[in-house]
């Protein structure tokens, strides 16, 4: 099943199943769910699929309804589909409420972590938590709502929190975090977050032309009981004139949690400025205290932007990522780089 929706530009989330499992080949024809009444018109984006199989059933994650993260649901292998409430909801502060990541593990549980609003418009923290038996739980497994099917949402700063706007690493202040990355191994979580360091710009800048010339990666870790964070890597300045909180990205390897890789201006092994964005492997051996780098690519003449790594086969390695220009999401010249080898390639 392929489950996918425009940016806002209309209020359907669209998809289609294919009509042989496991072949992507042949598809049977699109079918679309209906957001307009419930979300009065406004548009609906965004598609996350999980499929737990003690409940035998399909979730599906959208922004709509005042651009909270809402569910669909579906008990019939995704033929037909069911609003199913809202996980967060809170008064809207500029763009949309909530940036959300969510990792599943097949079974019983599906982990999220999620800003308060966009960083252009909000200082935000990131927080965690986790859906299971119809509820949602903060990290500590404390039920925080009950029944999630038809929730009508909660304040999502109840959840455990990730990153604190304000903490200090290494001596920088770090604020206006977004989230970017979340994976799974066992009980333990691994993330990436970005955010702004030592920011200038102040709190209320909807209206304000903005200047950040320094983000960072930060790597947060959960081994079941509590989260640690770590600095990651500088990630240089504003990726876009108008998007000053862009930037490279990066992503948690699905099957080596003590791996990442990310896009920066900046060599996280020298410090030294590039010309381009470049791709970096790091390693770990102390949960992400401390960071080994490999380069991927070097010498480039374009920028190299969005590292993911492939999740679902764990015989295979496939790192993408895209390479080109870009003036906006929506306007951008670019193709999309494979590196595939072993797992440990």
């Amino acid at each position: 099943m392929a489950m996918y929706a425009k940016h806002k530009t209309d209020n359907y989330s669209r998809w289609r199943i294919s009509t042989r499992p496991h072949d992507a080949s042949e598809w049977e024809p699109e079918q679309h769910f209906d957001w307009t009444e419930l979300a009065d018109g406004r548009g609906a984006t965004y598609s996350n699929l999980h499929h737990l199989r003690e409940e035998d059933r399909v979730y599906n994650f959208v922004r709509a309804i005042n651009d909270d993260p809402t569910l669909m649901i579906s008990d019939d292998h995704g033929s037909t589909w069911t609003f199913g409430g809202k996980l967060f909801t809170r008064p809207k502060i500029g763009y949309v409420n909530g940036y959300t990541r969510y990792v599943g593990n097949g079974t019983d549980r599906i982990d999220l972590i999620t800003t308060d609003h966009h960083p252009r418009d909000f200082n935000n923290s990131i927080y965690h938590g986790y859906l299971q038996n119809d509820a949602l739980h903060d990290a500590a497994g404390n039920v925080v709502s009950k029944p999630l099917t038809g929730s009508a949402g909660i304040n999502q700063s109840v959840l455990t929190t990730v990153f604190e706007a304000g903490t200090t690493l290494d001596g920088d202040v770090l604020t206006h975090g977004w989230t970017t990355d979340l994976r799974r191994q066992g009980n333990q979580l691994a993330a990436i977050v970005t955010c702004r360091a030592n920011d200038v710009n102040g709190p209320l800048q909807r209206e304000q032309m903005l200047d950040v010339d320094d983000h960072r990666l930060l790597y947060a870790r959960f081994d079941g009981a509590g989260w640690e964070l770590h600095p990651l890597a500088i990630a240089g300045p504003g990726l876009l004139p108008h998007e000053q909180d862009y930037t490279g990205l990066g992503a948690v390897d699905p099957n080596d949690l003590d791996r990442v890789y990310i896009s920066t201006p900046v060599d996280p092994g020298t410090g030294a400025t590039t010309p381009h964005y470049e791709i970096y492997r790091g390693t770990t051996a102390d949960s992400g205290a401390s960071w080994t780098w490999e380069a991927i690519t070097e010498g480039s003449t374009v920028d190299n932007l969005r590292p993911m790594v492939v999740p679902g086969d764990p015989s295979v390695h496939a790192l993408c990522w895209f390479r080109g220009s870009m003036t906006s999401s929506q306007a951008y010249q670019t193709e999309i780089m494979a590196l595939i080898s072993s797992p440990r390639g």
